[in-house]
């Protein structure tokens, strides 16, 4: 994820793009955002512990005390269905509008139906 300076305003087109990254890569807490803050607090990700690699299992014993596993963001069930309804939501004529939009999730049901041209 790009470590700038965050949006004061989390926009439709801001979400969407988190929410593709968290999807594509592995998102360490370590590294975390206001913007992944605010993620989890809408409940679109989840913390989870990042599975061990099959080569951590050749390590020693006194390696393995000290591996301590990251945690990596991982879309929620809200998450999944809130990027598929913005990805739908992008490929429509109202988009570009939209997209600066302030994302609210409280109104998001009134977008369920939008079309997906």
């Amino acid at each position: 994820m790009d470590h700038g300076p965050e949006p004061a305003v989390t926009t439709h087109a801001v979400v969407l793009s988190a929410l593709r990254q968290v999807r594509l890569r592995q998102v360490t807490r370590a590294r975390r955002t206001p913007l992944l803050d605010a993620l989890h607090g809408l409940g679109l990700i989840d913390w989870i512990r990042q599975p061990l690699r099959p080569s951590h299992h050749l390590l020693s014993a006194r390696a393995k005390a000290h591996l301590v596993p990251d945690e990596i963001a991982q879309l929620s069930d809200a998450g999944r269905a809130a990027l598929e309804r913005l990805t739908a939501l992008a490929e429509t004529v109202d988009w570009p509008g939209l997209a600066r939009q302030p994302y609210d999730q409280g109104r998001q049901g009134r977008y369920r139906d939008a079309p997906t041209n």
